[in-house]
């Protein structure tokens, strides 16, 4: 059962009475149902080899003829597990636990939120909104220090999806013609993020134990994981703010942008228990782990300062962005401070009838980086402390595109991603695309617990 807090119903009701009160208003509808498939033939212990998805988005823009200063957006998505062979092999223990998970809580793969569902009313050079929503602040691709804002659905830590949040926001423009102009938020109750169901193969199936002087840890053959209440330091996911200022300069932009609130990704602490089963005569202890791990997300306060351009160079578009993450209060012995650097060159290539080519390099540099490795489901962004893409795409109609891209850690313990699409329209409503992604690291690089997750998708989409 999907609950749905205050804030959002009075939201929700707040606009329906608004746009109701009018005798008529214009109605846009995009709506989408997908059916995908997902193939991980590499995937260990009991991590989900196969899996089954039906999705939508409901989406719907109402704006009163008679005044249009008013308008309701709204966007409800789900997600929902249909098939999934290996849950059959899942312990009895584990089982249960997924069995009894509520919708949109971290361990259930099970999804349906409204992702907008705001209104908006424009007046002067303002516009204010009362609602969920979703912003898109930063401007790199792969991975944005500066875009952490909502919080994300983690089902597939590559691919995450924004969950909107309950928001005051509004936007000011200095005139009419303005080019600089101001947005800012205020969240009361950030939603927190969703990470992967307790039996999907993007928990960590196989583990890294570094070195430990007196112990030596034996681990089970396969991991299982079972998510406990989640805690919250500091009250990091109430009132949560930002602000930030935009100027364009002719096709210049550029963007100075502050926010705090709760962190992005919780830190996540594992408990595991085990037994003692031999002291060696040099005194180390050896313990068996037992196979359950016990996940708690804390949350905590951090805060980001960034500066963003955006600058065309004749055909060529140049993208470069520095932000800077400062954990807060008791984040500070849980989180370290990173100084983010990402930049982006951008040009599409005319291959008259054939269509075009466009063509991304991008980036990535922390300043901070360390050489720590991870095999937890936190580390991914570790792969971009300092990191190089490639991309690619054809595009030889308007309805056909192939894509083709490639991202290199360049720290020492680093890893390889690449990954591929076809997409392409069946008809006017129904669109299909076929993806293939692999993974290339050693164990205990940030990749490290994905590493045996190539795989590929299928994907059926109508739209309506």
């Amino acid at each position: 059962m999907v609950r749905l807090s205050a804030f959002y119903f009075g939201a929700t009701l707040f606009c329906f009475l608004a746009i109701g009160a009018e005798s008529s208003a214009k109605i846009e509808t995009d709506s989408k149902v997908h059916f995908e498939f997902d193939a991980l033939p590499g995937a260990i212990g009991n991590g989900r080899s196969q899996e089954g998805w039906i999705g939508f988005d409901v989406g719907a823009k109402f704006k009163p003829e008679s005044n249009e200063r008013l308008r309701l957006e709204a966007l409800i998505t789900g997600d929902f597990l249909l098939l999934s062979p290996s849950s059959a092999t899942m312990s009895s223990q584990t089982l249960g636990a997924t069995q009894a998970l509520e919708w949109n809580k971290s361990g259930s793969p099970h999804f349906l939120e409204d992702r907008e569902l705001f209104a908006e009313y424009r007046f002067g050079r303002a516009r204010v909104s009362l609602g969920s929503r979703t912003l898109r602040w930063g401007i790199a691709d792969f991975f944005d220090p500066l875009d952490q804002i909502n919080s994300r659905r983690m089902e597939r830590p590559a691919e995450s999806t924004k969950r909107g949040e309950g928001m005051i926001f509004t936007e000011i423009r200095a005139s009419e013609k303005s080019t600089i102009s101001m947005e800012a938020f205020l969240i009361p109750i950030k939603r927190g993020a969703i990470l992967p169901s307790q039996s999907s193969a993007w928990l960590p199936r196989q583990l890294y134990v570094p070195y430990i002087a007196d112990a030596e840890f034996r681990l089970p053959a396969t991991v299982e994981y079972k998510y406990r209440d989640r805690e919250e330091q500091d009250a990091a996911l109430r009132w949560n703010g930002g602000a930030r200022l935009l100027w364009r300069p002719g096709e210049t932009e550029v963007n100075f942008q502050y926010d705090e609130g709760a962190s992005s990704f919780p830190s996540v602490r594992p408990t595991v228990t085990g037994a003692l089963i031999e002291t060696k005569p040099d005194g180390r202890r050896v313990i068996q782990a037992d196979p359950l791990v016990q996940l708690t997300e804390v949350y905590y306060r951090e805060r980001h300062f960034g500066v963003s351009i955006v600058q065309p160079l004749g055909p060529t578009l140049a993208r470069a962005q520095f932000g800077k993450t400062e954990a807060m209060y008791s984040g500070r012995d849980l989180a370290r401070d990173r100084g983010d650097f990402t930049f982006a060159l951008e040009r599409q290539v005319g291959m008259g009838s054939w269509g075009a080519v466009t063509i991304l390099a991008q980036g990535f540099a922390n300043s901070l980086a360390t050489e720590d490795g991870g095999t937890d489901i936190a580390s991914f962004s570790k792969l971009f402390d300092r990191a190089a893409a490639l991309g690619f795409r054809f595009a030889p109609s308007e309805t056909t595109s192939f894509t083709i891209g490639a991202l290199k850690s360049l720290s020492t313990k680093g890893g390889t991603i690449v990954t591929s699409s076809l997409s392409f329209d069946l008809s006017s409503s129904v669109s299909a695309e076929l993806a293939w992604t692999m993974y290339e690291s050693e164990l205990d690089s940030p990749i490290g617990p994905y590493k045996d997750n190539d795989g590929g998708r299928a994907k059926l989409t109508a739209s309506f």
